[in-house]
């Protein structure tokens, strides 16, 4: 399964990039395009060079971790691409214990669309901007 530019474009569009640290909604630092780790706290900086090498690299270990879940490997680009999308904002862990996983490895991949939106919560609150990059990864595996 490959993970193209139409998943790249989402994530982009919705973590964007930033080469000071920050925390996001969650408290979380955040580096780059999206990037959480150990590594990353309140002092850490990178170039853009830094920040797409390791968007290249997370890209690589979500696929990994999403197919390393996937009974059903007969996912489309698009639908597996999607999957990569959340599953970079979410974890693998959440994907792992997801109705969403459920549905596409139990072979009901059109229910699996239905479960994107579900995700729309920090903290246990509704988030508009995780709505709407929710939507957008519905409309990529519907696409």
């Amino acid at each position: 399964m490959i993970f193209n530019d139409a998943g790249l474009k989402l994530i982009r569009e919705f973590e964007g990039c930033a080469l000071k640290s920050y925390q996001d909604q969650g408290g979380v630092w955040t580096c780059g395009w999206g990037s959480t780790g150990k590594d990353i706290g309140p002092d850490t900086c990178w170039t853009q060079e830094e920040a797409d090498a390791r968007l290249d690299q997370h890209i690589q270990e979500v696929s990994n971790q999403v197919i390393a879940l996937l009974i059903n490997q007969g996912l489309t680009a698009n639908q597996f691409s999607a999957l990569v999308c959340f599953t970079y904002n979410v974890g693998s862990g959440n994907l792992s214990k997801s109705t969403l996983l459920h549905c596409i490895n139990t072979y009901h991949v059109d229910d699996a669309s239905n479960e994107f939106t579900r995700w729309d919560k920090v903290n246990g609150v509704e988030n508009a901007g995780l709505l709407r990059r929710r939507e957008a990864e519905k409309a990529l595996f519907l696409s």
